[in-house]
């Protein structure tokens, strides 16, 4: 299927959740067009220009193995950037979507990591894998059980085949285990102008393109997890005065708020009480 990128599907941002979230159902995996737009994604890259420039390549953890010498990861996107916390992190339509998924099964959902990867020139071809594989849980999921992650990957400069375009496998994410492990030449890049999106379940085998190019390849990574598992990145280290200057959406996605579970029944309490309760948490206007 190399080469072939029109077997991802594309869709326009005036897509309903519903339908969206039926298509990941279907294929695993979705471009949303100009899923940013231009102001947003350019005053965001102008926050993040100068850490990016000074992070270095390769991975800060051991477990970080698919963070190649050649790419660069940097998170704590909160502390970062002003446009990540007000206007992207709590994207209506990302959101939406994610509560036709996880909904009615799980309850709330929140932030699993959030983070830019940028490519440089001469990066390999990253493993394919599952965002899921990160929970022990994921073992146990047969292939029409509630997914337990939905990721997002915003194409900050142009994803094309030549500089690393992530390469999916549409359909992987209904595999059992006894299926063949995948192999490169199943997989499609997704190709994209800045601003567009990738969204694909966690169940769904994808990785990082080769860089042939002499330019790099930057994207925005996220994803969102349902409110009973644990994120991969705590918040808890921001400064409150950050915090409290985001919407409330904004500081549960983040573990600054209690959530519930699709019973209504509370998580992440203080004690007895909703968590912001006890924190007397200030937030801004939605």
């Amino acid at each position: 299927m190399t080469g072939q990128a029109e077997a991802i599907r594309r869709v326009h941002p005036t897509v309903s959740p519903k339908q969206a979230a039926q298509m990941l159902q279907e294929d695993g995996v979705i471009i949303l067009k100009s899923f940013l737009a231009p102001d947003v994604m350019q005053r965001f890259q102008a926050e993040v220009d100068e850490d990016i420039e000074k992070t270095s390549t390769g991975a800060r953890m051991k477990a970080y193995k698919l963070v190649n010498d050649k790419t660069k990861h940097m998170a704590d996107l909160i502390v970062r950037s002003e446009v990540f916390r007000y206007d992207i992190l709590t994207h209506p339509l990302y959101h939406a979507i994610a509560d036709e998924l996880f909904r009615s099964d799980y309850g709330d959902h929140w932030l699993n990591a959030a983070a830019v990867l940028q490519l440089m020139p001469g990066a390999p071809a990253q493993q394919l894998h599952r965002d899921e594989e990160i929970f022990v849980a994921s073992k146990f999921r047969s292939p029409t059980d509630p997914q337990l992650s939905l990721s997002c990957l915003v194409a900050l400069t142009e994803f094309t085949e030549e500089n690393g375009a992530t390469r999916l496998i549409p359909g992987s994410h209904l595999w059992d285990s006894a299926h063949p492990a995948p192999s490169p030449d199943q997989t499609v890049p997704a190709i994209m102008q800045p601003g567009d999106a990738i969204l694909f379940l966690g169940s769904l085998f994808h990785g990082g393109g080769e860089n042939r190019t002499e330019n790099v390849r930057r994207g925005l990574g996220m994803s969102l997890i349902p409110c009973q598992f644990t994120p991969y990145s705590s918040h808890m280290h921001v400064p409150r005065t950050i915090i409290e200057t985001m919407t409330p959406l904004a500081q549960k996605l983040v573990g600054w708020r209690t959530v519930e579970s699709h019973r209504q029944y509370p998580f992440w309490q203080g004690g007895d009480r909703r968590l912001e309760d006890v924190l007397g948490l200030a937030s801004r206007e939605a």
